[in-house]
């Protein structure tokens, strides 16, 4: 197994419509410590590090729910992970591939599982969800894990901008089920409509997970649907590709590429800059 230098940044913007902000992000580069950085502490952006035995973990969450409720899904949603992702918890958990996966999903549905008992208590949180998107780069390996429409993607100079989730939504089951084309699921009139989150009393958050090899050079990014429900793959590949050198840039151009989009929708991005050694 190779050694794994890392850069991380993140950032969040309310957009140029709403008025409150109920995405939510937090970043490790060294879970052996527990040092976290988050969203009330935009934007961030770690030195160049060597990543340690428990590795490094990136989590973007984005609610939804009437009032403020979104915002308090997708803050319980990534204090959960924060809070499962501890030294001792590892140490006693991370064995192999399908251990580490394994682990990933039932932290996610412990989240789900705590949102949905906040909205028992508390009247003015009923309704209210989050998707979840989360990457733990660990060793040389990505291992990714995803309830909702946030997406993770992985960039690099040979291979572009490639999709590691798939979303949980209507439109992505059409494309599924071969009753529409891919290239038109940006401009579906229901592309908004998701299949699953957490968050959902009658439906569990049923995460999916997968392993992505890491290559010398990747960007792992992950971010909520305020960016690439604005901007075309087409184009974040596109910035990505001209700003990859200079990671605060990058993130501060795909932002800026959304909010030049319309900015009808919170957005925030999570990069991690991957060096092998």
């Amino acid at each position: 197994m190779r050694g794994v230098m890392i850069k991380l940044a993140a950032d969040s913007n309310v957009g140029l419509i709403r008025h409150n902000n109920e995405d939510n992000y937090i970043l490790s580069t060294d879970l052996s410590f527990s040092e976290w950085h988050s969203f009330q502490k935009s934007p961030y952006v770690s030195p160049l590090v060597k990543t340690s035995k428990y590795g490094a973990l990136l989590v973007v969450a984005d609610g939804m729910g009437g009032a403020n409720a979104g915002e308090v899904a997708s803050a319980i949603a990534v204090e959960t992970i924060q809070q499962q992702f501890t030294p001792d918890i590892l140490r006693e958990t991370v064995y192999d591939d399908q251990s580490a996966l394994e682990f990933m999903k039932a932290v996610v549905s412990q989240a789900d599982l705590n949102i949905v008992q906040r909205s028992k208590v508390d009247p003015s949180a009923l309704g209210m969800g989050t998707t979840i998107v989360m990457a733990w780069i660990l060793g040389d390996k990505a291992y990714i894990c995803w309830s909702g429409d946030s997406r993770c993607y992985v960039f690099n100079e040979i291979n572009g901008l490639v999709q590691l989730s798939k979303d949980h939504s209507y439109v992505q089951q059409l494309v599924d089920r071969g009753e529409l084309e891919k290239e038109l699921m940006h401009n579906h009139p229901l592309s908004n409509i998701i299949t699953r989150c957490l968050g959902d009393p009658d439906h569990g958050a049923r995460p999916e997970a997968r392993i992505y090899q890491l290559h010398d050079g990747d960007i792992i990014m992950l971010c909520s649907d305020g960016l690439n429900g604005i901007c075309k793959d087409r184009q974040i590949c596109d910035t990505m590709a001209q700003y990859s050198e200079t990671l605060a840039t990058c993130m501060g151009k795909l932002i800026e590429a959304a909010l030049s989009g319309g900015g009808y929708d919170n957005v925030t991005v999570a990069l991690a800059h991957v060096h092998l050694i």
